[in-house]
């Protein structure tokens, strides 16, 4: 697409710029299922966190997360550095002053690669007013590392850390027509702009089972 300019919320001014679809994978797309998306929001929703209307996904691929975002009532901004199809193509680190801190929240599955997974995480902090909403799709082992334990020095603790328990659907690439083969642990990382952080447990039960537990905020459940 050639460069152009758009306005969201008369707050944020995007200049958009081309892509190559041949980037796809080598910019590390794992497409989330919006389905496990969807459960996350309705979780966090019952848990007393308050969503902004306006919502910037950064790197909305196919459009997963973006979507169930809309269906419940959100004006989503969709962005990623490729065009895939949906969106605007956007490279969320260009790092072009913004004319003022934005009124939304940021809600996302950053690519991981080249330590870009954190300087998401710096650059939306950045980005947004106090009280909005910074929320991270991480594997749950994400924490153990030593550059982001430096990570969590520099910017604080999360508010609250939402680990699934059970496997999500991750595709590669966006190809869910080859079946989703995730072996691994996913959590959202989620992080309330201004308001300092205890890194709170919290659980995101699949539907079937959610009423048959009670619930359990886990970290203190574990330090019993």
């Amino acid at each position: 697409c050639q460069a152009t300019t758009f306005c969201y919320g008369e707050k944020l001014m995007l200049k958009i710029v081309g892509s190559r679809l041949d980037n796809a994978e080598e910019n590390d797309f794992y497409e989330t299922h919006g389905a496990d998306a969807g459960i996350f929001f309705d979780q966090a929703k019952r848990d007393g966190i308050v969503f902004s209307k306006e919502i910037w996904e950064p790197a909305c691929g196919k459009g997963s997360i973006s979507e169930e975002l809309i269906a419940r009532g959100h004006k989503v901004l969709s962005s990623d550095l490729i065009d895939r199809g949906y969106g605007y193509v956007r490279d969320f680190l260009d790092e072009t002053p913004l004319p003022s801190k934005l009124n939304c929240d940021i809600i996302t599955n950053p690519p991981y690669k080249g330590k870009i997974d954190m300087k998401f995480v710096e650059r939306a902090l950045g980005l947004v007013e106090d009280g909005c909403w910074v929320m991270m799709l991480f594997k749950t082992q994400w924490v153990s590392s030593q550059g982001r334990f430096l990570l969590f020095d520099r910017i604080g603790k999360t508010n609250y850390i939402y680990p699934y328990n059970y496997r999500i659907s991750i595709y590669k690439s966006g190809n869910q027509g080859q079946g989703s083969n995730n072996a691994l642990d996913y959590s959202w990382y989620c992080w309330q702009k201004g308001v300092p952080g205890k890194a709170e447990g919290r659980s995101i039960p699949h539907p079937r089972w959610a009423n048959k537990f009670p619930e359990i905020d886990i970290l203190n459940y574990v330090n019993k």
